[in-house]
């Protein structure tokens, strides 16, 4: 053994492998050391790309600073090499690993290190002997040898504690990046014009407006979500294509599209990328059958097979004659149908006769069906006793268009317009020589004799002086007349003196409140604004209220018009009227256009009721039938609260006693109904109903002389039903609509007690349902979404949920 030797074997081991560990660990430091400062340098980089340097510094700027950067690291990189390897050389060293395993291993006197000490020169056996004995005692000294943890020490060398930093850099630009993070980091040196990150493409087709079908999304974000099976859309779809940049700065690849017919796919104009912050948009025309190929920067994206099915046209049908309604309106029931929906129905009008007209033939606006599309049954009621074809047979044709401009005719009916009632002989003769003349331009001579007959002996008919004079001018005005603009001003003039005479000192009132009522309903079908609607409200109001001033006065000087004036105020009274009107304008104002209008008409059809009611007009069966159904209305709701209340005795024994007398009311119009000697199948109907409301009414007071309020309640029920079943079944043998209204009300718009039938909401409209405007508003909300999907600048989160957004349609 030579001298340096360790006698020990079992140390020696441990000495090596303790050797082995402490060069591990120093190799360990030393390139930790060394390679501290490219590792920061690189990890600055990634997390700069992570949270969007590139997205703040696009283009060749961008790329400059990564550049740059990376040079740095890269030069980092060499110089960690050639001072790691110099500094692992000086720390794997013997004496070094030894000074290592000594200190880890806590050995203070240099134990290792004075193992390998040597004799100098030669030695006396007893110095060996010696020598022998001090390594044998070293040896047994040693106890367990370490080489201890590697140890940079990178807290001294890092000053500036930019460690932390750099760990909350990548931490925070780790979940910045989402999964775009390799996409971001491959993105590092583009210069913008070919980036990495893929650009987004979406594809859909867009329905025609007017079906209400939703877009259907063929290609999100790349992801195809289109069926193998051809796609059946509406015919004019659209096929849209929309290319979105991968990054800001640069515009998106070119779309390209072929179809196979080729006719079967049309393009239309694209969109300017610099105009749309780099995105491209393409819209292709579908056309009959046919398959497609969509791609993106020369690669295919989408084939699809589509077929597109015709839109057929609509359909309209009267359902029944048109009838007489009111006064003078026009009633039409009608019915509508289409695959996809209407949009507007007209019923145009043309005279019969063989003459030339003055005027052009009325085209009526039709009410359309309640619901999205239109479809189904509606009634329309309009007006048309001024009209100068009032009273004329014509053929009225109805007429829908489709949302894709489509028309739609239905069966003409041929019917006499209903005209405004005239009770003076004078007024009803020259309202027929103003017909006369608006349907034959040629019977202007028979028209000039008939006015120079009617001014012949005036005192002998009692003719006003001002109305004769009237006359007079007519007469001249008709033997000069010869355009037809003269020929109209004729007719103005006619239907002016016949409304004179029938109005006589309301006359002016009775125009401006006629005035008024058109300027409403035009109003409302012409869809004002709800200021417009309320200020034509205010104004009908105070016309009215100047009118009915007017007609008080005018009752005054006329006791017989007084005794009927008064009977029909009795049945209706200004709140009634005040309380339509605000009806009306609440119905205008809340969108049910439709429900006011009609409402309007039955407030013409209550003053004319008035207006005979000073013209000579008895009450009749059906406004006597109409005051029934209002008192046996209020019997109901005093019934009722008699039940929730308690009444006591003398409240119960009032209620009894006007339930008998309305009940002896009933029975007495009976009679007097068949003592006119009647026979038409609806006034006998009429009579039978009331003999069925008399006997609800009987076992309604019964139950209320025995205080059963709720059996009470379902007699007064049953007799307000045959009440209004007898009011229309009278109006119908009278071959008019007075009543009816009232009628229709209680058995068809509302229940026993009054109360809108559930299929109708508080105003008397049907409960709304979205219309085109919401499908219009909804194309725009995805177009919005997929705007917002088209900016590369938004984070991953944001458009993943975007994405799930346009999987909802």
């Amino acid at each position: 053994m030579n001298d340096g030797a360790i006698d020990d074997e079992g140390l020696e081991r441990r000495i090596a492998r303790a050797m082995a560990r402490a060069r591990l660990a120093a190799w360990i430091e030393t390139g930790w050391r060394a390679a501290i400062t490219p590792v920061w340098i690189f990890g600055l980089v990634v997390g700069l790309l992570w949270i969007g340097l590139r997205d703040l510094l696009p283009g060749p700027a961008g790329a400059g600073v990564v550049g740059g950067l990376l040079l740095l690291g890269l030069a980092a990189v060499g110089r960690a090499v050639v001072v790691g390897r110099r500094e692992a050389a000086a720390a794997t060293r013997r004496p070094a690993l030894i000074g290592r395993i000594e200190r880890a291993s806590g050995l203070t006197r240099r134990e290792l290190g004075r193992l390998d000490d040597a004799l100098a020169g030669d030695a006396s056996a007893e110095t060996r002997a010696l020598w022998t004995t001090h390594r044998r005692r070293l040896a047994a000294s040693i106890g367990r040898l370490s080489a201890g943890a590697p140890d940079p020490d990178l807290a001294r060398r890092d000053r500036f504690a930019l460690r932390p930093a750099l760990a909350l850099l990548l931490f925070v630009g780790w979940f910045a990046a989402g999964e775009d993070r390799l996409a971001r980091l491959g993105s590092a040196l583009s210069l913008g014009a070919g980036s990495l990150i893929a650009d987004r493409l979406d594809v859909w087709i867009e329905p025609p407006l007017h079906t209400g079908l939703p877009a259907k999304s063929l290609i999100v974000d790349g992801a195809a979500a289109a069926a193998a099976a051809p796609i059946e859309t509406p015919a004019d779809s659209r096929l849209v294509v929309r290319a979105s940049p991968g990054a800001p700065g640069r515009v998106a690849g070119a779309i390209a599209a072929t179809a196979t017919p080729a006719e079967s796919l049309a393009a239309e104009a694209a969109s300017e990328p610099p105009a749309t912050g780099g995105v491209r948009e393409q819209r292709f025309r579908l056309v009959g059958t046919g398959e497609a190929s969509i791609a993106l920067d020369g690669r295919e994206a989408l084939r699809l097979a589509f077929r597109t099915t015709a839109d057929r046209a609509p359909t309209i049908a009267f359902l029944d004659t048109p009838q007489r309604r009111g006064r003078s309106g026009l009633a039409l029931a009608y019915e509508i149908g289409d695959d996809w929906g209407v949009v507007s129905a007209t019923a145009r009008i043309r005279p019969t006769g063989a003459g030339r007209p003055l005027y052009e033939p009325p085209i009526l606006p039709l009410t359309l069906p309640i619901g999205a599309r239109h479809l189904g049954r509606a009634e329309t009621v309009r007006d048309l006793g001024s009209h100068p074809f009032a009273g004329a047979e014509v053929a009225i044709e109805p007429v829908v268009v489709d949302g894709a401009g489509q028309e739609g005719r239905g069966e003409a009916r041929i019917v006499r317009l209903p005209e405004r009632p005239f009770r003076d002989p004078l007024a009803r003769a020259l309202v027929e020589l103003r017909r006369r003349l608006a349907l034959d331009a040629a019977a202007i001579p028979t028209v000039a004799i008939a006015l120079d007959a009617l001014t012949l002996a005036p005192e002998r008919f009692g003719v006003r002086p001002g109305v004769h004079l009237g006359l007079r001018h007519l007469a001249a005005l008709a033997g000069q007349a010869h355009e037809d603009d003269e020929l109209r001003t004729l007719c103005e003039g006619l239907w002016a003196a016949a409304a004179t005479i029938e109005a006589g000192d309301t006359l002016d009132e009775e125009k401006a409140l006629r005035a008024a009522r058109d300027a409403l309903a035009e109003a409302l079908r012409s869809g004002a604004s709800d200021e417009e609607i309320a200020r034509l409200t205010q104004e009908l109001r105070r016309a009215m209220d100047r009118w009915l001033e007017a007609l008080s006065e005018a009752a005054r000087r006329d006791p017989g018009a007084r005794d009927r004036a008064e009977g029909q105020a009795r049945r209706v009274d200004r709140r009634s009227l005040q309380a339509m009107l605000d009806r009306i304008e609440k119905l205008g104002r809340t969108g049910s256009r439709d429900a006011a209008e009609r409402l309007l008409a039955e407030l013409g059809d209550t003053l004319d009721q008035l207006r005979g009611a000073r013209s000579g007009s008895g009450g009749g069966g059906a406004e006597a039938l109409g005051e029934m159904i209002r008192r046996q209305r209020r019997l109901m709701d005093r019934t009722h609260e008699a039940e929730r209340d308690g009444a006591d005795a003398g409240a119960r024994e009032r209620l009894l006693d006007d339930q008998n007398e309305l009940r002896d009311a009933v029975r007495r119009l009976n009679r007097s109904l068949r003592q006119r000697g009647g026979t038409s199948e609806g006034e006998e109907s009429a009579g039978e109903a009331l003999d069925e409301a008399a006997r609800a009414m009987d076992d309604a007071g019964r139950a209320i002389d025995r205080g059963e309020g709720e059996t009470a309640l379902g007699a007064q029920g049953r007799a307000l039903r045959e009440l209004g079943r007898g009011a229309r079944e009278l109006a119908r043998g009278r071959g008019e609509g007075e009543g009816g209204s009232e009628a229709g009300e209680s058995g068809g718009e509302e229940d026993p007690l009054g109360r809108p039938r559930r299929s109708r909401n508080a105003d008397g409209g049907r409960v709304g349902i979205p219309e085109t405007i919401e499908v219009e508003r909804a194309r725009r909300i995805l177009e919005d979404i997929r705007r917002r999907l088209g900016d590369p600048g938004r984070g991953h989160d944001e458009r993943d949920y975007l994405d799930r957004l346009l999987d909802l349609d």
